[in-house]
């Protein structure tokens, strides 16, 4: 109060500038309260670079709005007093931070798509996050059928219970299936089917005559393919065949592949599922349907007459995360061993 009775009189002219007395507690309150001015600019300034930097303020009307506000603050955070501050130093102090926005503007520019501050980032955030492989563990059939590797968290069923196995025409009351490993969570399945070649041709109208040793000596690539998946949709349809199912699976003709012995076969299947909202599947995944995606292969490298293929199958949107080079991974991990020579109780 003092201070300020003193500061107005000055001003009238009744006391000399230079002769304005300052308690020791007053001068400590005004440096308090000038950090604290000090420190509200500094956070509005970060809240400038922020929003800069996300693309909620375009950088023409940033300027003139900050440039607005600076200019308007100045006299309240920074009054003309005795001590005074000269029209120079101010009109400096003004170029200053008129710099340090136009640094600010091009940094910001850098983290945007366009040169006017576009809300689109240029650089993928996503894309810096390292992603971790899935950790796997190995499988060892107790019959000696096959070997393969499968993601660690996933649970293993290997059917040994009287009827669960498939019988010497490749049923049984799970199918054909004699492995089963899979996340719950995630709708992740991997299945190993086993049965006879010449069933599979017998279904389809087929005679199973000569050699069908091989892919090749069957029928081509893509026709083997189109009878596995097939088969795998009247399996799976509980015997009303695709047509009845709420699934449409389509072979993607360019994932076919066959080994250079031609006893390996490897295809992809595309699995759309059908779902009653699809404005609500598209509010809440950003995609108007639900697709599988499974990876298969199939071997005829038993050497009994069987066939044996694995199916490993997931949600799209997780196989194309780290998800599915695991699933590929135990597709190529797959490993069949020669039988022919085992006597097997069915």
């Amino acid at each position: 109060r003092t201070l300020s009775l003193e500061r107005e009189d000055s001003y009238v002219g009744n006391f000399h500038p230079c002769s304005v007395h300052r308690p020791a507690d007053t001068e400590g309150k005004d440096m308090a309260s000038g950090c604290g001015r000090r420190a509200r600019a500094c956070t509005l300034l970060w809240i400038g670079i922020g929003l800069i930097g996300c693309g909620a303020l375009q950088p023409p009307i940033f300027s003139a709005r900050v440039r607005n506000v600076a200019v308007r603050s100045r006299a309240h955070l920074f009054p003309s007093d005795p001590a005074g501050v000269s029209p120079d130093a101010t009109v400096g102090r003004r170029a200053a931070l008129d710099n340090v926005m136009r640094s600010v503007f091009s940094a910001a520019t850098v983290f945007s798509a366009g040169p006017f501050g576009s809300a689109r980032a240029a650089v993928d955030v996503e894309s810096l996050v390292e992603t971790k492989p899935v950790e796997m563990k190995s499988f060892l059939d107790p019959m000696g059928f096959f070997s393969i590797r499968v993601p660690k968290i996933f649970y293993i069923l290997r059917r040994s219970a009287k009827g669960d196995l498939p019988d010497a025409s490749g049923k049984g009351r799970r199918g054909a299936s004699i492995f089963t490993a899979g996340n719950l969570a995630k709708s992740e399945v991997v299945a190993v089917e086993r049965f006879p070649v010449r069933v599979l041709l017998e279904d389809e109208g087929i005679r199973a005559d000569g050699d069908i040793s091989t892919f090749p000596a069957i029928a081509q690539p893509l026709a083997v393919a189109t009878l596995l998946t097939q088969r795998r949709e009247r399996e799976r349809g509980g015997g009303a065949g695709a047509a009845g199912s709420s699934t449409r699976t389509k072979l993607i003709q360019d994932s076919v592949k066959m080994s250079e012995d031609g006893r390996t076969l490897m295809f992809d299947l595309r699995t759309a599922v059908e779902v009653q909202k699809p404005e609500l599947q598209q509010e809440m995944t950003g995609r108007s349907e639900l697709v599988r995606i499974t990876f298969a292969r199939a071997e005829l490298r038993s050497g009994d007459g069987n066939l044996m293929v694995c199916y490993a199958s997931g949600l799209e949107t997780d196989m194309e995360g780290p998800d599915g080079p695991a699933l590929r991974d135990t597709i190529d991990s797959f490993a069949i061993y020669d039988t022919s020579s085992v006597v097997i109780k069915q």
